[in-house]
């Protein structure tokens, strides 16, 4: 027994140095194995190895330090995100019984990405705010950008677009005042085209992401998939649908070459909203569907497959099916403040509400999404607003409707009770 728990020790202080010998030479006279391919091999295993280990007293600091950055590398790999956080918490307390500034700060900055991929935008907002600080004081400048990429994505899916567009802007700046065609750039100039394109900034948004497809054809292929997927939302916004199929499934391609199902789910969603809105319906839904089943294992990504295969039955007629699967993607955003799925959700629903003459329940989800689309402009120009104009003019439209089918006290009567729940600021929590 004591030799056995020999070799286990052993073996986790190799994973800790980042080596691991071979089976079949305890000695250590041979070779050392890249701790990589071990990963690579038994993943979970190795995950599981560090973790147990990283509390180990017995274990000098600096050793259980490499543990646990090595169990945080593993679970961001194999993206289970609430394992990641604890690992986070392991690092951030050893980098600071090390009194390793750099360390800690950097633990805070993957805690904030890691709350941000389990939609918990609010919490990754303050952490991502109080990391940006921790980085500044410990000197680490060359990860500003990657914390102001992440904190563009937290922000704008809590419906801040002025803050979003603004750390975008900063993220993108950073990396090209450093000169750095690095994957951080990347993702910036294509969170940067993002932004651009939820506030109405087409033209802006396609120089963006143009920019980020151009920098991505020199990097692995992993690493262009958003940026060509961002590409070709930009030209569908110009009515370019052709290119922007093109584009699509290009990301697709590259998502299934690499095995990266979740890019994959968001292609496939992209395609989907495409053919909806140039009337393909049955093309629409085969790649909504086809969105829903690649994204079973992450609610998330699989509420915003749902919501385009929602979109997509209520565009065909069927109202049941429709309103099961807005019902479900809602539920799912309204728990993970998730602004802009919430927002998509109450439209489509009111759309389906006034179609199917539900007059009251039209009014009840219209106001509380018109409210939400008045809040996130403000801090916007007028010229930038123009996705926002279009959705308020198409709720105005189902409002003013069903509005008038009810009569005024009833319409009135429902303005007062979104009020009394709070509905009509309560889309995606407080603004930041």
């Amino acid at each position: 027994m004591l030799g056995l728990l020999r070799r286990v020790g052993v073996a986790a202080l190799l994973l800790a140095a980042g080596v691991a010998r071979a089976d079949n030479d305890p000695a250590g006279a041979g070779e050392p194995r890249d701790v990589n391919e071990l990963a690579a091999t038994h993943p979970t295993g190795a995950r599981e190895l560090a973790r147990r280990f990283t509390p180990t007293p017995l274990f000098p600091l600096r050793l259980r330090l490499n543990l646990a950055e090595r169990w945080l590398s593993l679970a961001i790999a194999q993206r289970d995100y609430g394992d990641a956080l604890s690992a986070c918490d392991a690092v951030e307390a050893l980098g600071t019984a090390l009194s390793e500034p750099a360390t800690t700060a950097f633990a805070q900055l993957r805690r904030g990405a890691a709350l941000y991929e389990l939609g918990r935008f609010q919490d990754a907002r303050r952490e991502l705010t109080r990391a940006r600080v921790a980085l500044r004081d410990a000197g680490c400048t060359e990860h500003e950008a990657r914390c102001a990429h992440n904190l563009s994505l937290a922000l704008g899916a809590l419906g801040d677009y002025a803050g979003a567009l603004a750390e975008a802007e900063r993220a993108v700046a950073s990396r090209m005042a450093a000169g750095d065609d690095d994957e951080i750039r990347v993702k910036a100039l294509t969170a940067y085209a993002a932004t651009l394109l939820r506030i109405g900034d087409v033209e802006g948004a396609r120089r963006a992401a143009q920019a980020g497809a151009t920098v991505a054809e020199g990097r692995p292929e992993s690493e262009a998939i958003e940026a060509f997927g961002t590409l070709g939302q930009t030209r569908a916004q110009v009515g370019d649908t052709e290119a922007a199929s093109d584009n699509f499934r290009h990301a697709l391609d590259l998502a299934m070459r690499t095995g990266a199902h979740r890019s994959a789910s968001i292609a496939l969603m992209n395609e989907a909203s495409l053919r909806r809105s140039s009337g393909e319906l049955c093309l629409a839904l085969a790649a909504a569907v086809h969105a829903v089943a690649l994204a079973h294992d992450e609610p998330s990504l699989r509420a915003y497959a749902r919501f385009e295969e929602g979109a997509t039955w209520l565009a065909l007629g069927d109202f049941g099916a429709a309103g099961a699967a807005l019902a479900e993607a809602r539920q799912v955003a309204a728990g993970c403040q998730d602004a802009d799925l919430q927002l998509g959700c109450l439209i489509e629903e009111a759309v389906l509400c006034r179609r199917a003459s539900q007059f009251e329940e039209a009014l009840a989800r219209g106001l509380p999404a018109l409210a939400f689309i008045e809040r996130s402009s403000v801090g916007l120009s007028d010229e930038l607003t123009t996705a926002g104009r279009a959705q308020r003019a198409r709720l105005l439209q189902v409002v003013i409707g069903a509005a008038g089918a009810v009569g005024p006290e009833a319409a009135w009567s429902i303005v007062e009770r979104c009020r009394a729940v709070a509905l009509l600021s309560s889309i995606g929590g407080k603004r930041a």
